[in-house]
């Protein structure tokens, strides 16, 4: 009996070749996609804990104001609020109106030593003020309303926020 065998193949065909190429494109592309997916996320809660606390900060230097301050901007509405955005810079917030501010996110030393935004944010707010006596309650509703907009896609966010000031501290 004759038996011829065949000599043992080494290495792979062309066909082979492609197939493992196009299914490592394809895990490729989606490990990407899913990388993308999360460093979008991650931005997104970036600039929402910014904007946040921003709003927080802003908020609680209203609260912080004497009761008749609160109660004689609720009257006049073309009034500026005097807050602080850094300890130099006073930022008059309106309640007829946004202000707009540029919040530095990414930031680098320059040579001088000064911080230099490279990567900065749109943030705009505005204050709401309402005396509450006449619903019998001595007391002012002060909120916050606020926007960002992130500048990779120029979507805009707005949110608010709210606390009650009485006039008993």
């Amino acid at each position: 009996m004759n038996i011829h065998s065949s000599p043992k193949r080494k290495g792979m065909t062309l066909l082979e070749v492609m197939v493992a190429l196009t299914l490592l494109t394809g895990m490729a592309g989606a490990v990407l996609l899913c990388v993308m997916q999360v460093r979008e996320t991650a931005e997104d809660n970036l600039y929402q804990a910014t904007s946040i606390t921003i709003a927080t900060g802003y908020l609680e230097q209203m609260m912080g104001m004497s009761y008749s301050t609160l109660r004689d901007i609720a009257l006049n509405p073309t009034k500026a609020i005097p807050t602080k955005s850094t300890e130099s810079q006073i930022d008059n917030i309106y309640t007829s109106q946004f202000t707009a501010l540029d919040i530095p996110i990414v930031s680098e030393m320059a040579a001088d030593g000064s911080l230099v935004a490279k990567v900065s944010m749109k943030f705009e707010i505005q204050a709401h003020l309402r005396d509450l006596r006449p619903d019998g309650v001595d007391a002012i509703e002060v909120g916050i309303t606020y926007a960002w907009t992130k500048p990779s896609n120029r979507q805009r966010n707005e949110r608010s926020i709210k606390t009650i000031r009485s006039s008993i501290r």
